[in-house]
């Protein structure tokens, strides 16, 4: 079970109970499933054979009424492969079988990272209850767009450059968003290394705002890895400083969360109950995922999640 050192990391929750992580190992993404987030006790499930040696950006989300599968509840993962292409995955929850689906639009640029989310409930006026989306860096003439995928939980997904008149990303930049009812957060690290926010407000139609920095550069490590859940009304952003930390930037400060950040790794957090988890890698021991747990205000390691 043992992941790559450069592994991108998607943790979703199904139920109060349910926990599945992605993550890739050697050329192939892994499934791991938890009950009651105790560290998995069964070997994990291949989803997919063609990812990148060097690691595949991947993102993974939970539709609990899909109308492509018959309202049936899904879970959709989605990655770029070894050929540079977007592929996604869809699993009904009552079925253990994977199923291809239509290859999403759109080109990834050589060193872009993914993200995902779904307004469960619907979005504003216009968008239905399972509206999904996915966000990347697009392989442009002359430019490298942020890039939104959309589906309003039928159908085959809509692109739309979002984001393409600014200087904006640094390369290789992490993405995170957080998906509300009202809104869009989506965060990304620019050419200074500052973390940037922007929001798209759904009364607004489709316009996008820029929140500005949130992160000076000086406080935050090159290609930072990155995490978004909104808890209890207030953004949690996850991040590396530039001492090689994980922290938590909440209420306009930030907190500490773990020790060390490895390597190029992804990070990945998701709200359970009543508290957030932290999936990240582990630097020992060596190959090992890791979760860290924030209730009551704090954050607690609580030590490997997946073994070596």
């Amino acid at each position: 079970m043992s992941s790559l050192g450069s592994t991108d990391l998607a943790g979703l929750s199904t139920d109060e109970r349910n926990i599945y992580l992605f993550y890739q190992q050697s050329g192939f993404i892994e499934e791991a499933f938890s009950k009651d987030g105790h560290p998995p006790s069964q070997h994990s499930v291949q989803v997919a054979s063609d990812a990148q040696p060097g690691g595949s950006p991947l993102t993974a989300y939970f539709v609990k009424e899909d109308l492509n599968f018959d309202k049936h509840s899904t879970i959709h993962m989605i990655y770029i492969n070894k050929d540079r292409h977007l592929v996604e995955k869809v699993r009904r929850i009552s079925s253990d079988k994977w199923e291809d689906a239509p290859r999403p639009p759109g080109h990834a640029a050589e060193q872009s990272r993914i993200a995902s989310g779904v307004a469960q409930r619907g979005m504003g006026h216009g968008a239905p209850p399972g509206t999904q989306f996915v966000f990347f860096v697009s392989h442009e003439v002359h430019k490298s767009p942020i890039t939104e995928l959309y589906r309003p939980n039928k159908g085959h997904f809509k692109l739309e450059h979002i984001l393409c008149d600014e200087p904006l990303s640094l390369p290789g930049t992490h993405l995170a968003c957080i998906i509300t009812h009202d809104y869009v957060d989506l965060y990304h690290q620019d050419h200074e290394k500052n973390i940037k926010w922007w929001r798209y407000d759904a009364r607004e139609h489709r316009r996008w705002h820029n929140k500005g920095v949130i992160l000076e550069g000086k406080h935050v490590m090159v290609r930072t890895p990155l995490a978004a859940v909104h808890h209890d009304g207030k953004n949690h952003i996850l991040y590396g400083d530039d001492q090689r930390r994980l922290r938590d930037f909440v209420d306009g400060k930030s907190i500490d969360v773990a020790r060390r950040v490895y390597g190029d790794a992804g990070i990945n957090a998701m709200v359970y109950r009543d508290r957030i988890i932290l999936f990240y890698k582990l630097v020992d021991p060596e190959g090992a995922i890791g979760t860290a747990m924030y209730s009551e205000g704090k954050w607690k390691e609580e030590g490997v999640f997946i073994k070596p």
